[in-house]
């Protein structure tokens, strides 16, 4: 951690901030947020008790004031990366709740200008990778815009044509096999089975990792 200049008690921020740590971690927000705020009044740029603090937000997202609690919740995450611009963590928290909000193209264009104002700084390209396979997987709504949209075209097609395709292929497989016919009628029959089959598992593969991406960010 970083002193303030009034020398704080490192050994006092730092019980504060694993009472914040086990209280987030029991589910007890604002007791958290109390433990959090404490140890930065100690150290006002330690990044982890923003990131802390940002995650206790997200946690008491319920009720009217759900929104509030999501923005400031951005807030704390923002003021973390500002102070540790390479906190992974803090990345993936503010990356996943911009998706969850509906903010994508926004977080795209952010990671963007940050990559081109800090090229020596990897992380951002990563970021930005990161960012297009969420989106790819997700099934959040971007942010409102009347052009096309790669991603969610893609979601379409895994979503319906994919199992769509498969079913199809099955079906014309099994018909060419009923009425017997010619060695190529036979041939291809076995290829339209072989579609089916690898479709189905294409379709059944992205509905995992969507589930598993889903339960990531709850």
């Amino acid at each position: 951690m970083t002193e303030s200049p009034s020398n704080p008690d490192p050994q006092v921020a730092h019980q504060h901030y694993n009472n914040a740590e086990r209280d987030r971690k029991n589910r007890l927000w604002e007791s958290a947020i109390s433990h959090y705020n404490s140890a930065l009044r100690l150290f006002p740029n330690n990044p982890e008790s923003h990131l802390g603090i940002g995650k206790s937000y997200e946690g008491l997202n319920s009720g009217r004031e759900g929104e509030a609690y999501l923005t400031m919740a951005l807030d704390h995450y923002r003021v973390s990366l500002t102070h540790k611009s390479d906190l992974t963590e803090a990345h993936d928290a503010y990356i996943t709740l911009m998706i969850r909000m509906g903010r994508s193209d926004e977080l795209i264009r952010e990671y963007q200008a940050r990559s081109k104002e800090h090229p020596e700084q990897l992380i951002f390209q990563t970021c930005l990778k990161k960012i297009r396979t969420l989106l790819l997987l997700s099934l959040e709504p971007s942010s409102s815009s009347s052009a096309p949209n790669p991603h969610k075209m893609t979601r379409v097609v895994l979503n319906a044509f994919v199992p769509i395709t498969s079913l199809l292929c099955l079906l014309i497989s099994f018909a060419l096999k009923m009425n017997g016919g010619s060695i190529v009628q036979s041939k291809f029959s076995s290829v339209l089975l072989k579609a089916s089959g690898f479709l189905f598992a294409v379709f059944v593969v992205y509905k995992v990792i969507v589930g598993l991406q889903r339960k990531s960010t709850r």
